[in-house]
């Protein structure tokens, strides 16, 4: 149910060429006048901004700097941000200005990417005391590292965020434990960390054990308990935690199914780009449950899930262009929707490739083309795609 959840060679290269080029081809004003024209001007890329200086805010004691800094990042200004941030994790020592530093760094936001450097600052920023930034290291430290050994010791930084009460960093180490990450692998004991990410009010901890209760996953299936943690994750504002609270209400799975509720439900997560949401809404107004159908608004649903990267809703809706259902009809746009899903790991969008390819619609007949589809399909859990 889850998915687990951060030129000048070119230049010069091109300077080349195209003076080779208007050395060796000349130009008709060569031929007629034996005089060579100047060949005609390269557009350069423009050159990347320059990397931020540090700035200083005259007469700023450490904490109004780092204050002055946290403001910039909470306005999503992170050009105005890095330059202050630079001294006040730099000279300062300010942990939570390292943290924000080590953000950009890992992001690449401002700064070109650079993990060790983001790494380092992160170790900084939990040596002093911000755990979040524990968290955070643990994380990315045991991306970089190769060695098991190296990977393994990264869990202290788990468990020291989690001790300091930092939600996130619970449910992290829960993941591993579920998973065998790192760890031995323990699910009880992971059911145990994310019950406690939820009570830090993590809306991802609360999600991430309402899925362990229902799969069974260390412990017995709880369907009742799942969907208390998904409600419970919804009020923390974790949207896939709203989604699966609806979908158990869309499908009745913990008392009487509500499908109207539910795609009443479905429409407010869909308007805050929940791909999952845009899916089953369209899927509810296709088929007419839950209100009326609506064939067009079903295919507007279908294409925004689709770019949010929902596989199954590019294989619907291709359908819906292959055989004209709620609109217009074009083999063309289904071969594009069905590739998309296919890509995105939708069988149902591999299989509508290889019916195309061998009826020859859209695309070339191509008989191995279309094999090579259902094999993809098979691959990915359709059954019928197997024998084709």
């Amino acid at each position: 149910m889850r998915t687990t959840a951060r030129f000048l060679c070119h230049i010069f290269a091109a300077l080349l060429v195209a003076f080779v080029a208007a050395s060796a081809l000349p130009s008709f004003a060569e031929e007629a006048s034996g005089v060579v024209s100047p060949p005609p001007p390269i557009a350069l890329a423009p050159a990347p901004p320059a990397l931020p200086a540090p700035l200083r805010i005259e007469g700023a004691t450490v904490e109004e700097q780092a204050a002055a800094a946290k403001a910039a990042v909470d306005e999503h200004d992170y050009r105005k941000a890095a330059p202050l941030l630079l001294p006040s994790c730099e000279e300062d020592g300010v942990a939570e200005s390292c943290y924000f530093l080590g953000e950009l760094y890992y992001t690449g936001n401002v700064f070109a990417k650079d993990m060790a450097r983001a790494i380092a600052l992160y170790l900084k920023a939990c040596d002093a005391g911000d755990w979040r930034s524990c968290n955070s290291y643990g994380i990315s430290q045991g991306e970089f590292v190769e060695s098991g050994e190296e990977k393994s010791a990264t869990n202290a930084y788990l468990e020291l965020a989690c001790s300091h009460d930092y939600g996130l960093g619970c449910s992290n180490l829960g993941y591993r434990y579920e998973k065998g990450n790192y760890v031995i692998r323990d699910p009880e004991r992971a059911r145990v960390l994310y019950a406690q990410s939820c009570e830090l009010q993590y809306g991802g901890g609360c999600y991430n054990m309402a899925s362990v209760l229902e799969d069974g996953i260390g412990g017995e299936k709880d369907l009742p308990g799942a969907l208390s943690f998904y409600e419970k994750g919804c009020a923390f504002e974790h949207l896939d935690s709203c989604f699966w609270a609806a979908f158990f209400l869309e499908k009745g799975k913990v008392g009487e199914a509500d499908p109207e509720a539910a795609r009443d439900l479905y429409e407010d997560y869909c308007e805050q780009d929940h791909a999952n949401a845009c899916a089953e809404l369209g899927y509810l107004q296709e088929h007419g449950a839950g209100g009326p159908e609506d064939l067009e608004q079903a295919r507007y649903n279908y294409a925004k899930a689709c770019v949010l990267g929902n596989a199954v809703s590019c294989g619907n809706l291709g359908l819906m262009w292959e055989i004209g259902d709620g609109g217009g009809q074009s083999y063309a746009k289904a071969v594009d929707l069905y590739d998309r899903g296919c890509d995105l790991g939708g069988a149902g969008a591999c299989v509508g490739m290889g019916r195309l390819y061998a009826q020859g619609r859209g695309v070339r007949l191509d008989r191995a083309l279309s094999k090579a589809y259902y094999d993809r399909a098979c691959e990915l859990g359709n059954r019928w795609s197997c024998s084709q």
